[in-house]
């Protein structure tokens, strides 16, 4: 009985596992399925910018603010985060430079009212939230018009 209980569990375990390398073996192109299973390309483009910004995709990023500059400070999905959010959150430190370059608000707070920086802080990406709270120094407050 016991190690019907064990081998069952291992082959749960192997699943698992089996899974979690095909995850991290995914190439992370604009064209590679984002959650479940649809096709980047196709959804909107604000979430596009969300999943492209988690995954570090700069050329999926330029591709969607080519016909969309205004998506970049978009905030969406349960949290209700911007694409610097995103990227933030998973480390995604070139994603990060792209975004504050292309006009990204580092001031813009989720629903919680967390801050890019913070969000990268709470995820152990320090050296993301030196460079997000370097750029808040010369940003505008949220709402307020461009110079």
């Amino acid at each position: 009985m016991i190690s019907k209980r064990l081998s069952g569990g291992f082959v749960f375990a192997l699943i698992v596992v089996s899974l979690a390398i095909v995850g991290v073996g995914c190439s992370g192109t604009s064209n590679d399925p984002g959650v479940g299973g649809a096709d980047i390309s196709q959804l909107p483009a604000n979430q596009q910018m969300i999943e492209y910004a988690a995954r570090g995709d700069i050329q999926g990023m330029q591709n969607v603010l080519a016909s969309n500059p205004k998506v970049i400070n978009t905030r969406s999905g349960p949290h209700r985060w911007t694409p610097l959010h995103m990227a933030a959150a998973n480390g995604q430190k070139k994603a990060v430079d792209f975004l504050l370059q292309n006009g990204a608000n580092p001031r813009i707070e989720d629903e919680d009212g967390y801050t890019a920086d913070q969000i990268a802080a709470q995820n152990m990406h320090n050296d993301i939230a030196k460079i997000i709270e370097d750029a808040m120094a010369s940003a505008p407050a949220p709402g307020a018009a461009a110079e």
